[in-house]
């Protein structure tokens, strides 16, 4: 079996590491010594899960804080109850391998379900997949208790937005939205103020403090952000997705707060930004950009960043920002759909 998921720091191998323990939680576990446990430090490796009859950890991904570093191996073995030991695995075989983050957002979903039967995917290619039944409806095969139990317990609308024409094609894995960010320490250095306005928010970049994501998609969701906050969410009329009016002001507004930013932002994603805002000492603050709550823990980057509200605009209210993340999906190609649903 193929597993395809995505690169994102040290949150790979958490996403691998339930996958892993949840396709075999049936099987029978013994103890051995682990191969080579210093390989998994190598973080472009595939993991290889059931060679010679037991797992066996070619590789995985370590946390930047080189002071906690983990592995694959150990998140595995910590999840299972085990110690650093190796398992043995009788009568399956199955293989993660990873994409970029850029990848994961932008490759078409429907060659990977041609190649891997469980996948992590981004949430933007939920409604094309369960329009071209790529993937497989999973209510067809997951117990209703558990479907209203993920119900009850998501947060927010991240359990209802994988569902479209009734099918539910993914649970969502994890919940993802723009927020703003800053750096604390920087605002009290240059004694600068936190914007809580849009106009607040043009002055600061005014001053060469503020940087977001320029890179397409996330232009793209600036751009649904601007119009569903100023009272036209898109797509709400089958003929046009946006009334020229709304559209010439959204991309004015873009426009503007783009041309006191870097140009260095026409190349960033949200990534990127938070390397460069927690990193470097030029930049105090992002308006908009999905959120990695990881740059907001002690250690992980140079700086820790505080995550916020967006700005208020124009008396409309803060920014209504769209909703993203990830979920774990079926390939409706998948000749073993029991043993990927558990």
């Amino acid at each position: 079996m193929l597993v395809e998921y995505f690169d994102l720091f040290n949150y790979i191998a958490v996403i691998g590491t339930f996958g892993v323990v949840a396709l075999f939680r049936d099987c029978r576990f013994d103890l051995d010594c682990i191969a080579d446990k210093d390989r998994a430090n190598e973080s472009d490796a595939v993991i290889a899960i059931g060679e010679g009859d037991r797992i066996n950890l070619v590789g995985g991904h370590a946390d930047a804080d080189a002071q906690n570093q983990r592995t694959v191996g150990d998140t595995l073995l910590e999840f299972l109850g085990l110690h650093p030991f190796s398992v043995h695995v009788v009568g399956e075989e199955i293989i993660w391998e990873k994409r970029s983050l850029q990848e994961f957002a932008d490759a078409p979903i429907q060659g990977l379900e041609e190649e891997y039967d469980l996948l992590v995917i981004d949430h933007p290619w939920a409604g094309y997949a369960a329009h071209s039944q790529v993937l497989l409806p999973l209510q067809e095969i997951i117990p209703a208790d558990y479907m209203r139990d993920q119900a009850e317990h998501s947060v927010g609308q991240s359990h209802p937005s994988y569902i479209f024409d009734g099918a539910q094609c993914a649970l969502a894995i994890d919940a993802a939205t723009p927020v703003a960010s800053y750096r604390p320490d920087l605002l009290d250095r240059y004694e600068l103020v936190k914007p809580e306005t849009w106009d607040d928010l043009l002055g600061l970049a005014r001053q060469g403090g503020v940087i977001m994501p320029g890179i397409p998609i996330d232009t793209l969701m600036n751009f649904y952000m601007l119009c569903a906050t100023q009272g036209e969410p898109p797509f709400t009329d089958d003929e046009w997705s946006i009334s020229d009016t709304m559209g010439m002001q959204a991309l004015e507004q873009l426009r503007e707060l783009a041309s006191l930013c870097p140009e260095e932002v026409y190349n960033w994603n949200p990534i990127a930004v938070y390397e460069a805002l927690s990193r470097r000492d030029d930049y105090v603050y992002c308006p908009f950009a999905y959120g990695y709550s990881n740059y907001a823990r002690a250690g992980y980057s140079d700086n820790v960043l505080i995550f916020d509200d967006m700005v208020n605009i124009h008396g409309q209210g803060r920014c209504q920002s769209t909703l993203g993340g990830t979920g774990l999906a079926i390939s409706s190609r998948c000749q073993r759909p029991e043993l990927a649903r558990d």
